[in-house]
């Protein structure tokens, strides 16, 4: 039914696409959101999205989606390591995880869906490079890079442990 794209001219401009399944979709600006999107992700009843900005450091989570979208106010990402390399939604659309690298040292980091959050280290790893939220958002993993390494971080909203559920033996 809709979708959010990133208009390239003028550069990450983020766009919803409503009708998808009609003969004539339109188009509309989504307005007040950080400039230079680069990513996007959406929980998956569709309601919340969160979109990250490279360039300005920031992510934000909209709401109200599809009909009444709402940008919220933009978090830094002052204190992340690096530069983001992907982010994930969790299904309620209450946070995103967020992974970054600057080439040689990153982590995950936990960003709630509220004014003046900030993003909580959950994971240290060298160059992760996705990231999902699994088992009713309890518990999330992570693909390192450079270790070829698929990680558990177990208990996201408790005492947080991670564990390898797969590496380079297991062909990763």
């Amino acid at each position: 039914e809709f979708a959010l794209v990133i208009n390239r001219n003028p550069a990450g401009q983020l766009v919803l696409i409503r009708g998808l399944n009609d003969d004539t979709p339109s188009s509309s600006v989504v307005d007040g959101t950080i400039p230079g999107v680069d990513l996007i992700c959406m929980n998956s009843a569709g309601t919340v999205a969160a979109i990250l900005s490279k360039g300005a450091g920031q992510i934000q989570f909209i709401a109200g989606l599809p009909d009444q979208p709402s940008a919220q106010d933009p978090i830094e990402l002052t204190s992340v390591i690096g530069q983001a390399t992907a982010i994930s939604i969790d299904s309620g659309g209450k946070s995103v995880l967020v992974t970054s690298s600057d080439g040689t040292y990153g982590g995950v980091y936990q960003i709630a869906n509220q004014g003046g959050a900030t993003p909580q280290l959950i994971a240290s790893a060298y160059q992760p490079s996705a990231v999902v939220f699994l088992n009713q958002d309890q518990d999330a993993a992570f693909a390192d890079a450079f270790s070829n390494e698929i990680i558990q971080i177990q208990s996201l909203s408790g005492s947080v442990t991670s564990r390898v559920l797969a590496s380079a033996k297991d062909n990763v």
